[in-house]
């Protein structure tokens, strides 16, 4: 069961924290978690990357449960198997997708995803995770738009139709299934 939760700002939320952790369904204390900061190819990026950890850290996860990784070598489907959630951290989207290509790990996080592991975006990491680029993962489908002042209120989402969604930095869309939400 395809399991994501795309955010603009992470984990801004009480309600986006624990749609995490119940997307996971582990006591936190044993979730392994990987951390991919390599969409922070700027300054501005770069300075939000503490708070993307804190997330973790927030979120009841152990520091030695947390692996990080720049996308510099492949990992294949086996070893990203070890671990329950993959966070992805804001930055550009294009260089994002670029470097996951680049260590053939698109089709290793598809299959994750679909065997119950959780993918969660972070600005960047959630625009590749949508239907905003040709080359993206595709992992859900639609057209997602993050940072906005006015976004979508809460409630389920028919991802069949392919919608354009807009998140503010307190919502998120979470993905189970079939079943998409908007939640915040």
């Amino acid at each position: 069961m395809k399991k994501c939760l795309l955010t603009s700002a992470g984990f801004e939320t009480l309600t986006v924290k624990e749609a995490f952790l119940e997307l996971v369904g582990k006591e936190p204390s044993q979730i392994k978690a990987l951390w991919v900061p390599t969409a922070a190819a700027d300054e501005e990026a770069r300075a939000v990357l503490a708070k993307c950890m804190e997330d973790l850290f927030n979120a009841g996860i152990r520091a030695e449960n947390i692996m990080v990784y720049n996308l510099e070598e492949p990992m294949p489907l086996a070893k990203l198997r070890c671990y329950d959630a993959i966070y992805f951290c804001g930055g550009s989207p294009g260089y994002l997708m670029k470097r996951i290509r680049r260590v053939r790990l698109a089709a290793p996080l598809r299959q994750f995803t679909e065997e119950g592991g959780v993918y969660v975006g972070v600005s960047a990491g959630s625009i590749v995770a949508a239907a905003n680029m040709r080359s993206g993962l595709q992992l859900v489908n639609c057209v997602l738009h993050v940072h906005c002042d006015a976004g979508e209120q809460p409630g389920e989402v028919p991802l069949a139709l392919c919608p354009q969604i807009r998140l503010t930095n307190s919502r998120a869309l979470r993905v189970a299934g079939r079943k998409a939400e908007v939640i915040g």
